[in-house]
């Protein structure tokens, strides 16, 4: 963004969960107030914003009001309607911006934009018929993993496949929508790379992570000097090149296996902040959620330094009921999101254990 975005304006924030509330807090924190809009009034970021707007993405009036109301406006999920979008940008700036959305919303438009810039992905296949299926299934093999090519999360519209007559049980399970069949890597690492730009020339980046998932759901991830120098620095540099050919402004995430021949596989890529980066609230001198205000806003980007060790975990589900026995600790930052229905594997806080650097 070459307009900077002067202290007290308005900043709008399309999502009211945890992420869209960490982004109110360090708006907040900046000086600027902030414009929640969101499908439920008791999403997280409603009860801290200064502003809020309740409805879907495609209520257009609605949209079309909230962004009016704003300075700049930013997202916690890509998964918004395009038309969304073209409407919010007739009446204000968007940042990330349109490009960003386009490419990491559709799995195979992703994949192809990664392998155009020359960067290594899994084998993968596009599946929208019963063709495609057969055809993906020998071209990509066994054992292999079929998603939804929009929207899914946290493992959901996924499916693991061993042989052809699973893939055709799991696409009639995803009602036959369009979707994509990955090769399975088995993968040394799982790491994610963080980083901020706002141009070619100002792009901030945080050190690699290890992430350990489970059933598709981020468990933890570990922030320390595990990572091979020479590895760290070729994602770091995969990631930037994948912000600078979106022409990315804000926080970007990028997933990559890591495989046993130490080669870097791009997984996908994440338009925003991301649960990978929570580490740094406790463990940077400057935290993703207010790296990404700044970089919106055309303010100069922080320090990424990391200045401790942290292993961030995910408080899932009937966990947050045992939480309160980590406040005694002060090695522990407890962070919880004040969603009000418990749910299985639902995400409602999360846990920085800071250790010795």
């Amino acid at each position: 963004m070459n307009k900077k975005i002067i202290l007290g304006s308005t900043i709008g924030i399309l999502g009211g969960g945890q992420l869209g509330k960490m982004l109110c807090i360090a708006a907040q924190r900046l000086g600027y107030k902030v414009h929640i809009f969101s499908d439920n009034k008791d999403n997280p970021a409603v009860n801290i914003s200064d502003y809020h707007t309740i409805g879907n993405f495609d209520e257009l009036d609605k949209i079309k009001s909230f962004a009016k109301d704003c300075s700049i406006i930013t997202f916690e999920t890509e998964n918004i309607p395009i038309n969304t979008v073209l409407t919010v940008t007739r009446f204000s700036d968007i940042a990330p911006q349109l490009k960003s959305l386009e490419i990491t919303q559709d799995r195979i438009k992703e994949k192809r934009f990664l392998n155009s810039q020359k960067i290594n992905t899994t084998k993968f296949h596009e599946i929208s018929n019963l063709a495609d299926l057969k055809l993906a299934s020998e071209l990509v093999g066994f054992p292999s993993i079929i998603k939804t090519n929009r929207l899914g999360y946290d493992g959901k519209g996924q499916f693991l496949i061993k042989n052809l007559k699973e893939l055709i049980k799991a696409w009639d399970k995803l009602s036959n929508q369009d979707c994509i069949l990955e090769k399975k890597i088995d993968f040394k690492k799982e790491i994610s790379v963080i980083l901020a730009r706002k141009n070619n020339d100002n792009i901030e980046i945080y050190e690699p992570v290890d992430n350990f998932h489970e059933d598709g759901i981020l468990r933890t991830s570990k922030v320390s000097s595990i990572i091979n120098g020479d590895i760290k620095l070729k994602a770091q540099e995969i990631g930037v090149k994948i912000a600078n050919n979106m022409q990315h402004i804000g926080v970007i995430c990028i997933e990559m296996f890591l495989t046993k021949e130490d080669k870097l596989l791009v997984n996908e890529i994440a338009p925003r902040v991301h649960n990978s980066g929570h580490w740094t609230l406790d463990g940077s001198v400057t935290d993703q959620f207010e790296q990404h205000i700044r970089s919106i806003c055309n303010l100069p980007l922080g320090d990424t330094y990391r200045h401790s060790n942290i292993i961030m975990k995910n408080v899932l589900g009937d966990e947050i009921k045992s939480v309160e026995k980590f406040f005694s600790d002060p090695a522990v930052k407890v962070h919880l999101y004040g969603k009000k229905e418990i749910r299985k594997n639902r995400k409602m806080g999360h846990l920085n254990f800071i250790l010795k650097k």
